[in-house]
């Protein structure tokens, strides 16, 4: 069985082209307000809207940069993201691991590990399913 993601050297920051930058509502915001976001190298600032899914403070969107600095997509809690990840060896069929979110280092994906015939797969998820580090 072959890898969908053969050859590639997974890095939770370097699984896409672009660059993910977390971003948490703060007090006061609502859905459709604009409120200012860094560049992940901090060498722009672009106006992002909030999302209609973040209605309350502390709710978490992300924000997509390519690698040089330039907004493309303001990503809701909702919308489906993919990344690249590699089973650790000894894994077992069906054992939980949990990977990095991209862009949010706070932050990890529960996954499955679905086969040990595959060292590396795309796993999708949203925002909302991903859980804080303790």
């Amino acid at each position: 069985m072959t890898c969908c993601c053969i050859g590639s050297k997974y890095h939770p920051e370097t699984a896409s082209d672009d660059l993910l930058v977390s971003v948490t509502v703060p007090p006061g915001y609502k859905p459709g307000q604009t409120i200012q976001v860094n560049s992940p190298d901090a060498s722009h600032t672009v106006n992002a809207i909030i999302p209609k899914e973040c209605d309350y403070e502390g709710s978490i969107f992300m924000v997509k940069f390519t690698k040089q600095g330039q907004a493309t997509k303001v990503i809701s809690p909702k919308e489906e993201l993919k990344i690249c990840v590699q089973a650790p060896m000894g894994a077992r069929i069906g054992s939980m691991m949990y990977a990095p979110v991209p862009g949010d280092s706070s932050r990890v994906l529960p996954i499955r590990i679905p086969s040990r015939k595959v060292r590396k797969f795309y796993v999708g998820y949203t925002m909302e399913q991903t859980i804080l580090r303790s």
